[in-house]
């Protein structure tokens, strides 16, 4: 698995090498190493000068030039023709203003004076191509200019003139870095776009990086449009500006939803920016189409909302990394790219004008990188991480449940304590935003927390009265105990953390070894809470239960000191949204055997009324390992049955394929809606069969082939079982 992380590693480097030298070889060449045509182009960044509507004139020394000007003020710009500009085509960039080129006073050039638009009033930008007539040595070329904001008509881009051909390929040229950021940001979002559904099909939930994917696809759209290229081939202006304005008002709600997707810590804060993005977007295409005001003079909220988002990304980030008390290459993509969009954001409101996307884009392609760095690594620490649990996958649910059954045997006043602190375990790591093999990993470890108090002795274990001193110090090694029992097995070893520092707080004033703050593995974080609100909300021999106002207090006078505050905030919540209630009765917990059905909606393929459900091989193990929780939360019967076909010779292979179906049909008429089957063969179907007594299997396996032997038109095949 580690050789699939260094080839895919090789191959982002290979990419990114190949980007870099195509890009270093087209920067360097000339402009006739890639062209028919010789002539190289000429700049033209002098000898200008501006005269405003109140007759002031001022000379430019050169281009560009920045200077003053009121709203729909009309600014002219002269210059003499030298004999190189005849005949050629004079380029440069026009933003967001009405222009007309003359030569004397023959016009030839005109972008946006008899606009008359039913929305906006924004201009637009365009790349300006006028052709200077072969005979205008020694005559004028006038510039007149005119933008509906401030200090536009009055900005002026380099300048150059050469052959049309020329002219373009040497435009195109000087963008070639740019042109590859954006391919590189597009190819990022496909990718996470390909992996996310791959998520879907491995059943996990793709949210994550769909939302980020896109972000990337928006992105892309929007840079490529500040490096100007499009203007060459296609000169629809208003269009593109407004695809500017609204990228730059749509790229939040993306990384909005990937934290809502990454972190439940967020989840508040990223609910009131998705509703301020969305009254933004409706808010601004309302005033542009009413004409009320244009996206430009609006854009400083999308620009402030995109910059709350990014921040709220790099807190989470930073938590992150202070946690793993490592730096990933998700971080450092990140960091860099929020880098450079504040330099662009600066450039935005100070310059205005030009490619306003420069150092952004790169940091966005950089950023995209490391998130398929970071996928890429992900993916391949979950395939070793399931072939490292291929063994533990195979761990004996019945020495854990030995274990549990023994816990509760021995300490009498909280019978049902470790699976259901189990169970809170599971919804809180959920919350959390977890993924589902560590909510599994926490859901054990937390059944076998006290473990160690099968070696406490029952005077003390199970003494009606408060313990003294001494017997406290007796119950507190319980922890030292439960983890050289996990450790003494190798199969169970790693659950010892959890058995060990579930009492430890987060001051550093708990047992057995005094750790403080994150020093406490996280899942003994999780379990101390979930273990001291179910100790606070079950009766005691010494007093009842204790009310939820009492409860909540209790946590929450525990932040900081007893919990992390994180973690109690998010539990907190799940209190009072009711998501940790349960039924009592005098036997525990009731139980739905209907929930089961719930359990396995999302993995049901095919519903067939009124009996048993199907579903794909691969997730029965999930359906089993639920349904074998509720054997042991509440005790319930749970048998599995291997059924398969048999033939007695090579002629009745052919018709296996038919039996099969006949014994689908069968299974799923025979059995009740809360047991469950699934093919995992050619010949065997695997089911599981809930609160069916043990002798009460034959009667229903007989059923079954009954059932069998009257749908199945072939003799030769016949059914045998095996009871698991």
């Amino acid at each position: 698995m580690k050789n699939i992380k260094y080839i895919s590693m090789l191959i982002v480097a290979i990419v990114i090498l190949q980007f870099t030298a195509i890009g270093i070889i087209m920067c360097t060449s000339k402009v006739q190493d890639v062209t028919l045509a010789t002539d190289d182009v000429v700049e033209c960044n002098s000898g200008w000068e501006i005269t405003t509507e109140d007759g002031t004139t001022i000379s430019i020394l050169s281009i560009p030039y920045y200077g003053k000007s009121d709203a729909d003020e009309i600014i002219v710009a002269r210059r003499v023709i030298s004999d190189k500009m005849c005949g050629k085509t004079l380029c440069f960039l026009s933003a967001d203003k009405k222009l007309q080129a003359f030569v004397d006073d023959e016009l030839i050039y005109s972008f946006g004076m008899d606009d008359k638009r039913a929305i906006g009033n924004t201009p637009g930008s365009v790349m300006v191509f006028a052709d200077i007539p072969q005979d205008s040595e020694g005559k004028i070329l006038k510039l007149k200019m005119q933008s509906p904001y401030e200090d536009y008509a009055t900005y002026m881009t380099q300048m150059v003139v050469g052959d049309r051909d020329v002219v373009i390929l040497y435009f195109l040229k000087n963008r070639i870095l740019p042109l590859i950021c954006c391919l590189g940001i597009l190819v990022c979002g496909i990718t996470l776009l390909i992996f996310a559904t791959v998520q879907i099909k491995s059943k996990q939930n793709p949210a994550r990086l769909f939302s980020i994917g896109m972000y990337f696809i928006v992105l892309f759209a929007y840079h490529l449009i500040e490096t100007k290229v499009p203007m060459i081939f296609y000169g629809n202006q208003f269009l593109y500006s407004n695809m500017i304005f609204i990228s730059l008002m749509t790229a939040p709600i993306f990384i909005e939803l990937y934290l809502l997707a990454t972190s439940d810590y967020y989840k508040k804060l990223m609910h009131i920016l998705i509703g301020l993005t969305v009254i933004n977007i409706i808010v601004q295409l309302t005033l542009q189409a009413l004409n009320i005001l244009d996206f430009m003079n609006m854009a400083f909220v999308s620009h402030g909302i995109l910059s709350i988002v990014i921040a709220s990304v790099l807190i989470m980030e930073f938590n992150n990394v202070r946690q793993r008390k490592k730096v990933d290459v998700a971080f450092l993509g990140i960091l860099f790219a929020a880098i450079c969009a504040v330099i662009d954001l600066v450039r935005c409101y100070t310059i205005k004008i030009g490619d306003l996307g420069k150092y952004s884009r790169v940091g966005v392609f950089i950023f995209g990188v490391s998130m398929v760095i970071s996928c890429i690594n992900d993916m391949v620490k979950k395939q070793i991480q399931f072939a490292e649990n291929a063994k533990a996958k195979h761990i004996s649910a019945e020495i854990i449940n030995t274990l549990v059954t023994a816990i509760d045997a021995k300490d009498i006043y909280t019978k049902g304590h470790s699976t259901r602190v189990a169970e809170y375990s599971v919804i809180l790591a959920r919350r959390l935003g977890w993924d589902e093999e560590r909510i599994n990993s926490v859901r054990y470890k937390a059944l076998l927390h006290d473990v160690g108090k099968i070696g406490i002795p029952d005077r003390v274990l199970n003494k009606a009265d408060r313990l003294s001193e001494e017997e406290f110090e007796i119950i507190k090694h319980h922890t030292i105990i439960g983890s050289e029992i996990l450790q003494g097995v190798s199969s169970l070893a790693e659950m010892y953390v959890v058995a060990r520092n579930h009492h430890e707080r987060y001051d550093g004033n708990g047992y057995p070894d005094k750790k403080s703050g994150e020093d406490i593995p996280e899942e003994a974080r999780l379990v101390c809470i979930v273990d001291a609100y179910d100790a606070m909300s079950s009766d005691r021999a010494y007093r009842k239960a204790l009310s939820k106002e009492v409860i909540r207090g209790e946590l929450n006078r525990g932040r900081d000191t007893q919990f992390d505050s994180h973690m109690i905030d998010v539990f907190l919540e799940l209190l009072d949204e009711g998501a940790l209630s349960t039924q009592q009765n005098e036997n525990g917990v009731k139980h739905d055997l209907d929930d089961v059905t719930s359990v396995v909606s999302e993995l049901i393929t095919q519903n067939c009324e009124p009996g048993a459900i199907k579903i794909n091989q691969e997730d029965i193990g999930k359906v089993y390992q639920y349904i074998d929780g509720l054997h042991i939360r509440f005790g319930i019967d749970v048998h599995t049955v291997l059924i398969s076909l048999v033939w007695e010779d090579d002629t009745a292979m052919c018709d296996v394929g038919e039996a099969m179906k006949a014994m689908e049909y069968s299974i799923l008429q025979s059995l009740r809606k809360v047991d469950v089957m699934a093919r995992v063969s050619e010949s065997q179907y695997l089911i599981v069969l809930t609160e069916a007594h043990s002798q009460n299997l034959h009667m229903i396996i007989e059923r079954i082939f009954v059932s069998f032997f009257k749908n199945s038109q072939n003799t030769k095949i016949k059914p045998v079982y095996e009871i698991k």
